[in-house]
C-alpha cells in the first residue's frame, strides 16, 4: 500500500513544478487556469499525505506478530484474524476464529404440536439430501415463524451430531445412526418425541479442512492453558509455523480516492464558476451597449470628435467610480472603455487601442463598434454619426427583445412555485370540508 502513496506523492510534487505543470496542461489540453490546477494538485497532495498517515498507523498497529488476542466480543461471536504460513510459497489464508404475550387453549397447542411434527423433518434438512444421509449441518430450528411454539434439541451421541446439528470429526465412513430428541414447548405444555438420522463424514475441501484444523488447534490450546482475560493463538497448525495478524484496513487508499474526487469537483466547480462569470459579464455588456452608443451619439452631435467623446465617457465613469468608493458596482463595458482610453493616453495608437477593445470584449456588437471607430480614423468617414445612430436604434430594439425573452423565462420559472401554492390552497380549503363530511 505504501508504495502507491509514495509514487503518487512524487508525481504530485513534480507536477507542482511550473515547467512540468505547463507541459501537463498542454499535453492533456486542460482548459483549467494554472491556479485552478494548482489548487487541485494541493488537494490531491493533502489527501495523499492523510492517506499515507492512516496506512502507516494501520501498519504499525496490525503488522506486529500476535501470540494472544483479548476477548473483545461476547462468546459465540466470530473475530477474524489473518493467518500467514511460514511455507516457502508465502501463502496466506484468512481464518474466522470463534471465541468461545398471549394465552392459548390446550386444544390449540395440541394442533400446533401436530403441525410442527408434520413440518419438522423437511424444515431441518438444510443442504442434506435426506435424514438418512446427513453430511452437512442440520438446520435445527428453535421455532417456526408462524407457530407460537419453542423447539429444544438433544442428541444421543453429541460427538457424532451435536444438539446444534453440527457433524463431528470421528464419524465412520459407512455412517452411523444418531437419535435426536425433540421437545416442543408452548406456555406450560410440552411434548417429547425423537428422530433417527444417519450421519456420514462431512466433505471438506482443502481450505475448509485447514480452517477446521486451525479452529480445533486454537480451542485445544486454550482448553489446556485457559486464561479468563486473553485467548492464546497457536504458533503451529498442522505442523506448519504460522503467524497471526489483524487484517489491514483500506482507509488509506479510500482517503486517496476521496482526494481525487475532491480535486475533480474543485476543477469542475472552478470551470463552472468561470463560465458563469463570463456569461454574466456578457449579459451586462450587452445590456450597457445601447446606453454607450447613445452617449457617443449625443457627444458627437455636440461637436466632439471620436477621441474626445471616447475620453469623455471614460472620464465620467472614472469620476463616478471614485465618488462612490467601495459601494460602486463596476460595469465591464465601461471598464474596457476606461482601459482603452488609458492605453491611448500612454501612447498606444488610437486605431490599435480600439481594435484591442473589440477583442477583449469578445462580443460581436463591440467588435462592430470598434470597427466603425477605426474606419472613421482611416477613411475619414463622414457618415460615422448616421451609422452610430442606426447601430444605437438597432441595439435598443435588441435590448427590448431580450428583455421580453427574459420576462417570459422568469414567468416559466415561477410556474412550479405557483402550482405548489395552488395545491396548498386547495388542501387548506378542502381539508375542513372533507373532515366534516367524514364525521
Amino acid at each position: 500500500m505504501l508504495w502507491i502513496h509514495g509514487m503518487v506523492f512524487v508525481l504530485l510534487l513534480l507536477m507542482l513544478l511550473p515547467g512540468i505543470r505547463r507541459k501537463v496542461r498542454k499535453k492533456l489540453e486542460l482548459a483549467a487556469p494554472p491556479e485552478v490546477l494548482t489548487g487541485a494538485l494541493i488537494i490531491l497532495l493533502a489527501g495523499n499525505i492523510l492517506g499515507t498517515a492512516v496506512t502507516v498507523l494501520d501498519l504499525a498497529g496490525n503488522s506486529r506478530k500476535l501470540t494472544q488476542v483479548e476477548q473483545e466480543t461476547q462468546e459465540g461471536q466470530e473475530q477474524t484474524v489473518t493467518l500467514e504460513t511460514r511455507k516457502g510459497d508465502g501463502s496466506r489464508r484468512e481464518v474466522g476464529i470463534t471465541i468461545p404475550g398471549q394465552t392459548y387453549s390446550k386444544k390449540e397447542i395440541q394442533r400446533w404440536f401436530r403441525e410442527g411434527r408434520s413440518r419438522l423433518k423437511e424444515a431441518i434438512l438444510g443442504e442434506n439430501r435426506s435424514l438418512n444421509h446427513v453430511n452437512t449441518k442440520l438446520n435445527l430450528i428453535s421455532a417456526f415463524s408462524d407457530l407460537p411454539i419453542e423447539i429444544g434439541w438433544g442428541s444421543s451421541d453429541p460427538a457424532i451430531l451435536d444438539w446444534e446439528g453440527n457433524p463431528g470429526d470421528d464419524i465412520p465412513e459407512r455412517g452411523t445412526e444418531v437419535t435426536l430428541y425433540v421437545t416442543f414447548t408452548c406456555q406450560e405444555e410440552s411434548e417429547d418425541h425423537s428422530l433417527t438420522v444417519r450421519v456420514y463424514p462431512p466433505e471438506y475441501d482443502e481450505e475448509e479442512r485447514w480452517e477446521r484444523e486451525a479452529q480445533d488447534t486454537f480451542l485445544r490450546l486454550n482448553k489446556e492453558e485457559k486464561d479468563d482475560k486473553v485467548w492464546r493463538l497457536p504458533s503451529r497448525v498442522s505442523g506448519e509455523a504460522v503467524t497471526w495478524h489483524r487484517p489491514l484496513s483500506r482507509i488509506g487508499p479510500a482517503v486517496l480516492l476521496l482526494a481525487f474526487a475532491m480535486a475533480l469537483v474543485w476543477i469542475l466547480g472552478k470551470k463552472q464558476e468561470k463560465r458563469e462569470q463570463k456569461r454574466k459579464r456578457q449579459e451586462e455588456m450587452t445590456t450597457d451597449y445601447p446606453e454607450i452608443l447613445n452617449k457617443f451619439v449625443l457627444l458627437l452631435n455636440a461637436g466632439m470628435n471620436t477621441r474626445k467623446a471616447f475620453g469623455k465617457v471614460a472620464l465620467d465613469y472614472r469620476r463616478q467610480k471614485e465618488a462612490a468608493g467601495e459601494t460602486f458596482s463596476e460595469r465591464a463595458a465601461y471598464e474596457e472603455i476606461s482601459q482603452t482610453y488609458l492605453e491611448m493616453e500612454q501612447g498606444v495608437p488610437e486605431a490599435e487601442a480600439y481594435e484591442r477593445m473589440g477583442r477583449r470584449c469578445g462580443l460581436s456588437v463591440y467588435k462592430t463598434f470598434a470597427t466603425l471607430l477605426v474606419q472613421n480614423l482611416r477613411k475619414g468617414n463622414r457618415e460615422i454619426l448616421d451609422m452610430l445612430e442606426r447601430e444605437s436604434q438597432e441595439a435598443f430594439e435588441n435590448r427590448k427583445r431580450r428583455a421580453k425573452i427574459l420576462g417570459e423565462q422568469a414567468g416559466t420559472k415561477l410556474l412550479a412555485p405557483m402550482m405548489l401554492m395552488l395545491v396548498i390552497v386547495f388542501v387548506i380549503l378542502l381539508y375542513p370540508a372533507g373532515s366534516s363530511f367524514v364525521i
